[in-house]
């Protein structure tokens, strides 16, 4: 990605550089092939001007070292005082440089247990507070949360992802990263860390989504303003990219949405329990697996069209799994500029006839 910082911040650009080269190793190599072609302005932007969500996405963008590093390196140019992230090793050296981390670690990982817990064990060494997940839920949220306190009051950044934190990963799996300054987004996140410290599922939320209890639910809420919409003769439609869906209460929503008209399109890269095409039940649902040269892996949801249009990215799939057994994290993007570039991807995929696979009736 070209991009070049203005001029009068040619200081802070060296001060971020440098915190980054700490916070990843991997940056620092490649800063050194490759200059500043992989400097990712759109990450620093919004936290000099304090103007406007930045949305990352992996892997077309040059983006060579986490989101959440990048995000660290910013936050120790401007001073924030407390880091604090969900399942994320590079914290370390965060701590070690004289912030406040406190790091949420999930041990039950699908092959990487053992990783994780010699991660923790480095994080508590390294002087951060660590605290592990629920006994009943397991958590595959991507966040992190940057505070500091100016004039008596919390200012937050945060940044919400559809993938791992992995260096290697990030390098294979298409994903999104969101950040933002936006006080209410940091907030939300704010009562999700504390909630999850007390082993307490979050409940209320208006800009996030958080599974098990106010995920499910916000997307089935949009999916019936859309057959409202539909049922009134206007224009309606849905469309869904994920991994995988299973969950019986939103495939029952989506047959719904199809009889009241509601056009619903389905980008599902793995297990599909919908069936497209289906007379009296499915007539409107037109699903599309695509495999190519990524892993299609984030997932975006997207609710109507044009100035209506509400739009969400989120770690969690359609899988009974996700929206009832494990804590997930998502977020509206009510940014204009980033909603229609996340449309744009979606209309992108919907037009793809080289990789993309169609499911007949």
């Amino acid at each position: 990605m070209l991009a070049a910082f203005a001029p009068d911040h040619d200081a802070l650009r060296q001060r971020f550089l440098g915190r980054l080269c700490l916070f990843s190793k991997q940056f620092s190599r490649c800063y050194h092939r490759h200059g500043r072609r992989l400097i990712l302005l759109c990450l620093l932007a919004p936290f000099l001007w304090r103007e406007r969500d930045v949305a990352v996405g992996l892997s077309y963008l040059r983006f060579v070292c986490p989101p959440s590093c990048a995000v660290l390196a910013v936050a120790d140019c401007f001073g924030f005082d407390v880091v604090q992230v969900i399942d994320v090793g590079k914290q370390r050296n965060a701590a070690e440089n004289g912030k406040e981390v406190v790091a949420m670690v999930e041990l039950r990982a699908r092959f990487d247990e053992q990783n994780n817990i010699d991660w923790s064990k480095q994080l508590e060494d390294a002087g951060c507070t660590v605290f592990y997940g629920f006994d009943d839920y397991k958590v595959h949220s991507k966040l992190t949360l940057i505070t500091s306190r100016v004039n008596g009051q919390y200012k937050y950044l945060t940044q919400i992802g559809t993938g791992n934190y992995n260096e290697k990963t990030s390098e294979l799996y298409t994903d999104l990263s969101f950040i933002t300054t936006r006080q209410e987004i940091g907030e939300e996140a704010s009562a999700v860390f504390n909630n999850m410290a007390l082993q307490r599922l979050t409940s209320e939320a208006d800009t996030m989504l958080v599974a098990p209890l106010r995920f499910k639910t916000v997307l089935l809420e949009e999916m019936d303003r859309q057959i409202a919409l539909a049922m009134q003769g206007k224009p309606a439609s849905i469309i869904l990219k994920n991994n995988s869906i299973n969950d019986p209460q939103i495939i029952d929503k989506i047959s719904e949405a199809s009889c009241a008209g509601v056009r619903v399109d389905m980008i599902v890269r793995g297990i599909c329990c919908v069936r497209a095409g289906v007379p009296g039940r499915t007539e409107n649902v037109h699903i599309r697996s695509l495999v190519g040269r990524y892993l299609e892996h984030s997932r975006i949801y997207c609710f109507g069209s044009g100035e209506n249009m509400r739009i969400y990215i989120a770690s969690g799939d359609f899988l009974t799994r996700n929206t009832e057994r494990r804590v997930e994290v998502g977020v509206r993007v009510d940014d204009p500029a980033i909603a229609k570039k996340l449309r744009g991807i979606l209309d992108l995929q919907l037009r793809d006839t080289v990789n993309a696979r169609e499911m007949q009736p």
